[in-house]
């Protein structure tokens, strides 16, 4: 979050949610995601909605507040928190900044810091620029302050939080899009959580996950449902995510791999070598498409690993089937010698 989006049509979807969730009896609580503005670009600008009638009957207290806030200037979370929009008025808005060798422990402490201002909340909302952290985006890049991680919203949900976190809606099809919270949602669903989704639909889709601790869901499930089939039902809809537990037998079949790497594993011969889990001829796994554009015309980078010396790197899409590894080109030890 930055406080140049204050008062945008993302806002007004995000505490309508909000607000609708504390009706059925939740207490919500915020962490911004806090970072200072950029100037690179014109996001923000999207406050047009205040005098679209298609937004009136949505609710209308919400709409006259952030018209108010935006019509006196005040663009900041700050302003924000002082309409005292939730009934909590539980924020945490602390600036994260880029990493730092001065202070490598910063986001950990900062973390840390956020469950004292949201204590008692049943749901933390986390509003990060841009979602969850990709792959692509390495922990130690300035920018990944844009980014929650998977690993901070386990921990919410492990301290007994539910949590929502935004998503900003990637130009992919959904289905590959969907594809980068597999891990998390393996991991959250055998935590015991249940996954629920909606999307704000206005301009820039706006996505709102949800990991629910089991006392919770009925109570999202009724709010959802509401939103759905009345007035807010022409800007948000629903996502059906797909429960997906981790494949044991699969995790045993790479490490067998990578154990005896003389054996090659089969593989069936219609497989594609784009399709995550494919092995090549070389041992090289395909572990699935990053959001990266590749090198060639219409390719993506795929995330490759080596399964005789685990190096994991990118490779174009039309490449995957003859990859070899960079780092050793598929030479292994056998009985001390180099083969």
């Amino acid at each position: 979050m930055q406080n140049r989006y204050a008062g945008d049509a993302g806002d007004f979807g995000k505490f309508g949610l909000l607000r609708k969730l504390e009706n059925t009896g939740l207490t919500v609580g915020i962490n911004w995601y806090l970072v200072a503005d950029e100037d690179h670009n014109q996001d923000g600008k999207h406050t047009g909605y205040q005098k679209n009638k298609h937004f009136q009957g949505c609710d209308n207290a919400l709409l006259q507040a952030l018209t108010t806030m935006l019509e006196q200037g005040t663009r900041t979370v700050r302003a924000i928190e002082n309409l005292h929009l939730l009934k909590s008025d539980a924020y945490y808005n602390e600036v994260l900044t880029p990493p730092s060798k001065s202070d490598p422990d910063f986001r950990t402490k900062w973390l840390a810091r956020s469950f004292d201002h949201l204590s008692g909340c049943d749901l933390v909302f986390l509003d990060p620029d841009n979602g969850m952290r990709p792959k692509s985006i390495g922990p130690r890049s300035d920018k990944s302050i844009k980014y929650a991680t998977a690993e901070e919203i386990l921990v919410y949900y492990h301290k007994g939080y539910s949590v929502c976190f935004y998503s900003h809606r990637t130009r992919e099809q959904l289905n590959v899009y969907l594809h980068r919270f597999d891990s998390l949602f393996s991991d959250a669903a055998q935590l015991g959580a249940t996954v629920k989704s909606v999307s704000f639909k206005r301009g820039t889709t706006r996505d709102y996950f949800f990991l629910l601790q089991e006392e919770h869901v009925g109570k999202v499930e009724q709010c959802l449902n509401e939103m759905l089939e009345g007035n807010w039902g022409r800007h948000f809809v629903g996502i059906e995510i797909e429960s997906k537990e981790k494949d044991s037998s699969q995790e045993m079949l790479v490490e067998a791999v990578t154990t005896v790497p003389v054996t090659r594993t089969r593989r069936k011969k219609a497989e594609k070598t784009t399709t995550t889990g494919y092995i090549n001829k070389n041992n090289q796994r395909n572990n699935g498409r990053t959001d990266q554009l590749g090198t060639g015309q219409g390719q993506w980078f795929y995330d490759m690993e080596c399964l005789y010396c685990g190096h994991r790197y990118y490779a174009n899409g039309h490449d995957i089937w003859l990859r070899k590894c960079p780092k050793c080109q598929g030479a292994r030890e056998i009985n001390g010698k180099t083969v």
